[in-house]
């Protein structure tokens, strides 16, 4: 699927403000 790529990069990115955000 070509959206998988862009669905990772967005998770992964969900979790770095995570962790700048604390």
């Amino acid at each position: 699927r070509p959206g998988i790529g862009f669905e990772a990069q967005n998770a992964l990115y969900a979790e770095m403000k995570k962790l700048v955000g604390s």
